[in-house]
């Protein structure tokens, strides 16, 4: 895994909330997608797609 030294938003939890999230800033600005970083405890893909 790569270190990041400069995180502009960080979205702790990639269920349906930390992902709408990101993809809404992400949306209204392209260039967010360079500044956002999204943590979650799980691990991708998971059966269970809401709550964990």
């Amino acid at each position: 895994m790569e270190a990041v030294e400069h995180v502009d938003v960080l979205i702790v939890g990639s269920g349906p909330a930390g992902t709408s999230t990101a993809l809404h800033l992400v949306r209204q600005d392209p260039d967010w997608a360079w500044k956002i970083v999204v943590i979650d405890k799980a691990v991708h893909p998971r059966e269970k797609l809401c709550g964990g």
